[in-house]
């Protein structure tokens, strides 16, 4: 993201319109993906605490909704993982 950044400073950078907006568009999906994965990450965390207090009170009905929860956050990161590896240039429709 710093190099897209460092050459949307650039002089000149917008007397190539074409070029610039291919730079623009690759930042802003590069900055979503981050965000996705850190609300991701974000959740995990929060789910691992969750689980280590519902395990120490042995809460089996609060384990059993977390373990839902967590399947939900782990489908989201496949399919993350997914959409990362189907960006090129040439995975696009």
């Amino acid at each position: 993201m710093s190099e897209l950044e460092q050459r949307m400073a650039q002089p000149g950078f917008w007397d190539r319109p074409d070029e610039a907006q291919k730079t623009v568009v690759l930042l802003k999906r590069a900055k979503r993906t981050l965000e996705e994965w850190g609300a991701r990450d974000q959740a995990l965390r929060h789910l691992e605490e969750l689980l280590e207090l519902a395990e120490g009170e042995g809460d089996d009905q609060l384990l059993g909704d977390l373990s839902k929860d967590l399947e939900g956050v782990e489908a989201q990161v496949s399919e993350l993982e997914l959409r990362s590896l189907l960006s090129g240039e040439h995975d696009r429709l």
